[in-house]
């Protein structure tokens, strides 16, 4: 009887042990689940306050980028006018050698319209890019390291494609090449393509993998 009873209770002191020691791992176990779940609703949060932060400056830069574009339709429309003006003039001296409508600059003409129609926009595009340089910089805690250095180089090319505009306004892209496609009868080609170049440098995948 005495052997019974000891392994009895030693039945019932192992069942005891095994209860005790999985109360204790239930107990770490909803510990960590209760963890995983506040690290994740902050991860959420964080998450959401990121996209709203980025979400700003996304504004502001396609407001930029809406300006460029009409600015850019409206240079177009000038350079078409100069176009038709250069034509007019070089038919006019036919095979002579003045330079002055063989030059590579536009008719002065269309450097005075583009001086006072597109050249005070872009100059304000450049200040509005100042602006949101400094909206970056304040909200870098939020973008973290990865987003704010993808957002910086995204705002310095756009910098870079703006100041590049100014600095051949008057001046015909690239003539004298032997590519067809940079003859003045073809710069509205020329200009789509490289702002069409410029935008699809970033766009929501990117970001997406680094929230």
């Amino acid at each position: 009887m005495e052997s019974f009873t000891e392994q009895v209770l030693l039945i019932v002191i192992e069942n005891l042990l095994i209860g005790i020691l999985i109360l204790i791992a239930g107990y770490f176990i909803n510990k960590l689940l209760e963890q995983y779940k506040t690290s994740q609703a902050m991860r959420s949060e964080v998450a959401k306050k990121r996209v709203e932060e980025l979400s700003k400056i996304w504004l502001e830069f396609n407001k930029i980028k809406s300006k460029l574009a009409y600015a850019n339709a409206e240079r177009i429309i000038i350079d078409q006018e100069g176009i038709k003006l250069f034509n007019q003039k070089k038919r006019q001296v036919g095979n002579s050698e003045d330079q002055s409508i063989r030059d590579s600059e536009k008719p002065k003409e269309i450097r005075d319209k583009l001086d006072s129609d597109i050249l005070p926009k872009l100059n304000a595009l450049l200040e509005d890019i100042i602006n949101i340089d400094q909206t970056i910089n304040t909200k870098r805690f939020w973008l973290g390291q990865q987003l704010f250095i993808i957002h910086k180089n995204h705002l310095f090319a756009l910098n870079q494609y703006i100041e590049r505009i100014k600095t051949n306004l008057h001046k015909w892209p690239m003539i004298g090449s032997n590519d067809k496609n940079e003859d003045p009868n073809n710069s509205g080609t020329e200009i789509y393509l490289g702002t069409q170049a410029y935008t699809d440098q970033l766009d929501i995948t990117d970001i997406l993998k680094h929230l």
